[in-house]
């Protein structure tokens, strides 16, 4: 558990370190589909950078409706700066863009992230870390034609409880 003193934004930073298992839901709100995800997500540190980490993670969407699998992965980069944590875009046309700046909400280990915009959607995060071996990501997407919800929970990995 994470205790209030815990909940800053050094701590939770340094605690991302590892290997993580996630899972993923994802909820398409505007054509009533829903979808499920797993898969692995790794903090590096990056070499030379004390504050800041590398994330990579792969994983495996199940297309409930018609069984099929499709293997994804992505890239950030998290950066510590002050008591925020800054989450930057590691692949695709956004490589070194900003994603979101988490910015803490209380001392239960609850972040929301800035807004981010792509094209005509806007996305909503909130982070949660409440235990030091497991978080929550919820994202809201609106737009157009979105309005998804996802929701992770990521569980570290290699943790003797």
């Amino acid at each position: 558990m994470i205790t209030p003193g815990q909940a800053n934004a050094r701590h939770i930073f340094n605690n991302l370190e590892g290997t993580w298992r996630f899972a993923r839901t994802l909820s398409d709100h505007a054509a009533e589909m829903f979808f499920t995800a797993s898969g692995e997500a790794v903090f590096e540190k990056m070499e030379g950078e004390n504050d800041q980490l590398f994330y990579r993670e792969n994983g495996v969407l199940n297309l409930c409706g018609n069984r099929k699998e499709i293997a994804f992965r992505r890239n950030y980069i998290f950066r510590l700066v002050d008591e925020m944590i800054q989450i930057f875009f590691d692949d695709g046309i956004s490589k070194r863009k900003l994603y979101q700046t988490l910015l803490p909400q209380n001392e239960e280990g609850l972040y929301v992230g800035t807004e981010h915009h792509c094209v005509e959607d806007t996305y909503h995060g909130q982070y949660v870390f409440q235990k030091e071996d497991e978080f929550s990501i919820v994202y809201m997407v609106y737009g157009p034609k979105k309005n998804l919800e996802i929701k992770s929970i990521f569980k570290k990995q290699g943790v003797k409880k």
